[in-house]
């Protein structure tokens, strides 16, 4: 990890409830490639499933900043909100489908 630091996950939570930079940075080491393979697994384009992974982590960053820590919910949550912000794209992307038929 970045300049060698360690997280517990109770650590890691309130760091990130806290909006402590380092905990997101660390975070996103740790959790960020689980993520996004979560979302390219259901949007197979490299563009949109990018930007959807930064919609997911905007939504992490401000679910975390609101909520109690649990323990060992944080990469359920991330990958949770990542998956469900994939298949918001798909219904949106096959609903704007159907309306151009």
């Amino acid at each position: 990890m970045k300049n060698g630091l360690l997280y517990t996950e109770e650590e890691l939570a309130i760091g990130l409830k806290d909006n402590e930079r380092t905990a997101y940075e660390y975070f996103y080491d740790r959790y960020g490639p689980a993520m996004y393979g979560v979302i390219c697994r259901l949007v197979l384009k490299d563009e949109i499933a990018n930007t959807v992974m930064i919609e997911a982590f905007l939504e992490f960053k401000i679910k975390m900043c609101k909520c109690e820590y649990k323990s060992g919910s944080i990469l359920s949550v991330a990958l949770n909100i990542s998956r469900n912000k994939a298949h918001q794209y798909m219904e949106m992307l096959l609903i704007s489908n159907e309306d151009e038929l």
